[in-house]
């Protein structure tokens, strides 16, 4: 039985729904964490809201939109046939194109719901767009989106259903007042033994204690971005997900909170299978801008071109290198490598085409190069950018022929390789410059994979966590163990920027070995900079010094010892300045 205060806020919740729109706080809260394209219509299918990712996806501004037709000018396909939503009173997964401002016709597909009062009258519409005109290049980037659409089943059923993954609505008190279907799913709860339970019964997680999401909120009065975290299902499991939640204000006032899960067991199991089958060599990750680089290195494995590999350093460039050499044709011959940079300008030459002996000074014998090392196999060249000019035309010369001399000789020697270049920056800008020939750019260029950098795909960092820390040496004398990491030491982790990428993180976790005296890495195990990083940079007057502290205390959820060794001061210290400043 629901008690009289939950039934009446249900009719509070039915109320807003039947008679009128959300807010549009609402709407742009939600529209924040779905990741397609969103807008709502009133009865008479004028737009009334268009959210970012709809300018991003068609290039129609709000004004462009506000007040029309959502039919005008027709630019879905689905319009000239008689609108399926308004007809049927929704859509799932309807297939379609839809005509962009600057004139493109891309395929999507489309979600919807139509909003009805008591009395069963139309108050109109919301309706999501997802641009899949990626996936359709090839069947297998397809069939991941279907299944993806599968699991998460795109159906808007309410305000809460209108976000397609998990939806789980809570009041002040945290108790669950709405639980969609996407969500008993996910957690295998049947929505009738959901509402009215507390949701850290339902979704607990480390999350519950650490970062509860209601006290975000009431602190923050702004949607919580996703974070990885992993909660219990109805049969035990623990279930990877990531966690969102938004506010839901009635008449001004914090009434509760939309939590928006989404399952990410199909990336996590194809990631372990990647890296238990070793077919990606330590490329890991289950977030989308990974999985499509797996995709193409499978693709390129039969493939003979040349490939450019763009991104930050640390971000793994020599690791993709190498995988796409393992996979490839030429994987029975050699892989060998240069870094432009780490060597002079008179001796990159002989690097790669080799020397005869009294060619240079001090080249005492015979030097084979790199280029006829690599034959019939590949050759890895990292910071093209730094070759002089006049080398760069040779090699341009050598990629047309397949011929070279060394230095000093007068024999051409035949050699058979694949260029695989990696850049730091935007090459064609590097091109610009002058830094590279355009020569030599069309001819290493054939595909290109950007890299993404560690910052812009942290729901990946667990899995890297977990696969560094296996089988760590923690003894330095051959004992092999696997710590673990605590989930406070596992936020700052993610949460820390990374400006030197992977292997930032893979030496930050070997200090952290090496400090810690445990099984379990805590927080005081990780570099000064990663915990100094969760409060802001230090100051002289008293106000920004509460600023710090209260920062502090909320970042580490008001555990003393965590804020103290972030802000560098003792328990005691941190005690004697909260009550000072009226913290406590």
């Amino acid at each position: 039985m629901k008690n009289s205060t939950q039934v009446e806020q249900l009719r509070v919740l039915e109320k807003q729904l039947q008679d009128s729109y959300p807010s549009r706080s609402l709407w742009a809260g939600l529209a924040d964490v779905i990741p397609d394209a969103m807008f709502v219509m009133d009865e008479d299918r004028r737009i009334i809201y268009w959210s970012g990712r709809a300018e991003e996806m068609t290039g129609f501004t709000p004004g462009d939109v506000l007040g029309k037709n959502c039919c005008a000018d027709e630019r879905c396909n689905n319009c000239a046939k008689g609108c399926p939503l308004f007809q049927e009173g929704e859509m799932d997964n309807l297939e379609g194109i839809f005509a962009t401002k600057d004139g493109r016709v891309i395929p999507v597909l489309k979600n919807g719901l139509l909003f009805r009062n008591r009395r069963g009258r139309i108050l109109g519409a919301v309706e999501t767009i997802r641009d899949i005109s990626i996936e359709e290049q090839t069947s297998q980037a397809l069939a991941r989106e279907q299944v993806r659409f599968d699991s998460q089943k795109r159906l808007l059923e309410s305000v809460i259903g209108a976000v397609s993954e998990g939806a789980v609505a809570i009041d002040r008190e945290l108790q669950i007042i709405s639980f969609s279907r996407q969500a008993a799913e996910i957690t295998g709860v049947a929505v009738e033994d959901a509402i009215g339970a507390k949701c850290c019964d339902i979704l607990k997680n480390p999350l519950c204690e650490e970062q509860c999401p209601m006290q975000h909120l009431a602190d923050h009065r702004t949607r919580q971005p996703g974070l990885p975290t992993r909660i219990s299902g109805a049969g035990g499991d623990s279930i990877p997900v990531t966690e969102s939640v938004v506010p839901i204000f009635m008449e001004g006032k914090l009434s509760g909170g939309i939590i928006i899960l989404r399952d990410m067991r199909a990336e996590e199991k194809l990631a372990l299978e990647q890296m238990r089958s070793g077919q990606l060599d330590e490329m890991i990750g289950r977030s989308s801008a990974m999985q499509n680089i797996f995709y193409l290195i499978d693709r390129l494995a039969e493939i003979d071109t040349p490939v450019c590999l763009v991104g930050e350093a640390g971000t793994g460039r020599d690791i993709v290198a190498r995988t796409l050499h393992r996979k490839s044709v030429r994987s029975e011959g050699q892989l060998r490598s240069i870094d432009c940079g780490l060597l002079p300008d008179h001796l990159l030459e002989s690097e790669f085409f080799g020397h005869l002996k009294g060619a240079l000074p001090g080249a005492v014998r015979d030097k084979v190069g790199q280029l006829e090392l690599a034959h019939r196999g590949t050759l890895y060249v990292a910071q093209v950018e730094k070759l002089p000019l006049a080398l760069q035309k040779k090699l341009v010369q050598f990629l047309a022929n397949g011929k070279f001399k060394k230095v000093g000789g007068k024999t051409s020697i035949e050699s058979d390789v694949r260029m695989i270049c990696a850049f730091s920056d935007d090459f064609e800008s590097l091109v610009e410059e002058g830094s590279i020939t355009r020569e030599l750019y069309d001819a290493v260029c054939g595909i290109v994979i950007k890299i993404p950098p560690l910052r812009d795909r942290r729901l990946d960092i667990e899995l890297l966590v977990v696969h560094f820390l296996k089988g760590q040496d923690v003894s330095g004398m051959g004992e092999i163990q696997t710590k673990k990491i605590s989930a406070g030491a596992l936020r700052a982790l993610v949460r820390y920027p990374w400006p030197g990428n992977v292997r930032e993180l893979r030496n930050v976790l070997d200090y952290a070995v090496s400090v810690c005296s445990g099984t379990t890495i805590n927080l005081n195990d990780l570099p000064p900079e990663i915990i100094s990083s969760l409060v802001p940079s230090d100051d002289s007057g008293e106000d920004d010094e509460r600023t710090r502290i209260l920062r502090a205390l909320e970042e580490t959820h008001w555990r003393r010892s965590e804020a103290a060794q972030a802000l560098g001061m003792d328990r005691s210290t941190l005690w004697r300045k909260m009550k000072s400043f009226g913290l406590c």
